[in-house]
């Protein structure tokens, strides 16, 4: 499609919609259930260490923190977005193939943290898309039901997997072919999608953009307040899993109850609430809406690790999907609330690169205080990061009021 004249901005609205609602279902059956089944053959096929536990659990962040270098490299081809994802999801697929057959844990934690590397670089790609082919005032709710999808596939894909795995833990090879399959699906979708190379001249090296991040004061505090809220979330994310499948916790439920509150209710209240969360995030003041989610994730940190009750577990993890739901939709738009329109891939692959950084930290962090502390314990630290986060939104809101009105008026 390179020096392919693009069709009017309607004609690419409605393709990239019909081909990104198409592509969901294969996405959310990666999405989902890539970390969840990582961690739990790590845990009960090859009693791994703390130390694989934590590298399986930063993997897409580790690829997040090399976003910028990656995205200065493509953005000096002549391919466009929508070229570079079909490799990207074909290199996914193939990573999903050597996680199944490789032998031994260094294998396997090789072939995961490769696999989820690559997939992280696809989001600045798929935002740049976003931004061209979608109106300012519709990205929220248009893509709501492309999240809703992603979001049910995977939770379905994960708790029948779970029922699988309880029968005997080596489907997890079968599964791993079931996700490279998706992953060549998606990347067949992306050839109809209407997309431009990236802008080059905006993306000059992948350390200069971040002055950016100091020389937009908006944009630098937003980033540091999302850098608490996400450590405080990330710490806590995999300790889920550990909380609930390794028996020195006093739960150590069945792989298809974990399947069920780690990915299957978060994905059903995901599911639900995607929508709603999008058209608010097309109407609402942004830093109400984040408040909201991350009173929501506090909640659900709060009740899941004090208690050993299935059922206040299953409460938390639909918490935590209705969080998800409106954090999904934030963290891939937001960045279009305070960027200038041409450099919204720059300021996006900055955002990225620093949810990787937290990303690589914060599971090294929480199954450190793991080892020395209860899980109670370290989630009081979580819930001191978030809190954090929500105080440092405090005198923004009128400078992101502004230049949000701004840039509405200079988009389509």
């Amino acid at each position: 499609m390179a020096g392919t004249p693009l069709p009017p901005l309607a004609e690419r609205s409605r393709i990239t919609y019909r081909f990104e609602v198409l592509r969901s279902p294969f996405t959310g059956i990666i999405t989902e259930g890539w970390q969840t089944f990582a961690l739990l053959v790590a845990i009960r096929v090859f009693d791994a260490p703390e130390l694989f536990k934590s590298f399986i659990a930063s993997a897409n962040a580790i690829g997040n923190l090399l976003t910028p270098l990656v995205l200065y490299f493509l953005s000096r081809t002549v391919r466009t977005s929508a070229q570079m994802l079909i490799y990207l999801w074909a290199s996914v697929a193939v990573t999903l193939i050597f996680t199944a057959f490789w032998p031994g844990l260094w294998g396997f934690t090789f072939w995961i943290v490769m696999g989820q590397l690559i997939a992280a670089q696809t989001a600045p790609l798929i935002l740049n898309i976003y931004s061209k082919n979608f109106r300012h005032d519709e990205r929220g709710s248009k893509l709501s039901l492309a999240f809703m999808i992603t979001a049910v596939s995977g939770a379905l894909f994960c708790v029948l997997s779970g029922r699988l795995l309880d029968i005997s833990i080596e489907w997890y090879r079968p599964l791993y072919l079931l996700m490279a399959g998706a992953g060549f699906t998606a990347a067949a979708l992306y050839r109809k999608i209407p997309s431009e190379p990236l802008e080059s001249h905006h993306l000059s090296h992948p350390v200069s953009n971040f002055k950016y991040a100091y020389t937009d004061r908006l944009f630098g505090r937003l980033l540091l307040s999302w850098m608490f809220m996400g450590l405080a979330n990330l710490m806590m994310l995999p300790l889920r899993v550990e909380y609930m499948a390794n028996p020195e916790y006093g739960l150590n439920f069945s792989n298809e109850k974990i399947a069920l509150v780690t990915v299957f209710l978060p994905a059903v209240a995901r599911m639900f609430s995607t929508h709603f969360w999008g058209r608010l995030f097309d109407r609402m003041n942004f830093l109400t809406l984040r408040a909201i989610v991350n009173a929501l994730f506090l909640a659900s940190i709060v009740l899941f690790f004090n208690t050993h009750s299935f059922l206040l577990l299953c409460v938390s993890a639909l918490l935590i999907g209705l969080a998800f739901g409106g954090g999904g939709v934030m963290w891939t738009l937001w960045v279009t609330k305070v960027a200038p329109p041409e450099k919204v891939s720059a300021y996006m692959g900055i955002h990225v690169s620093l949810t990787g950084l937290r990303g690589v930290i914060a599971p090294f962090l929480g199954f450190y205080l793991l080892a020395h502390y209860t899980p109670p314990q370290v989630s009081y630290v979580a819930i001191a990061l978030t809190i954090l986060s929500m105080w440092m939104f405090k005198g923004v809101r009128q400078e992101l009021d502004r230049r949000s009105g701004e840039f509405q008026k200079l988009t389509f």
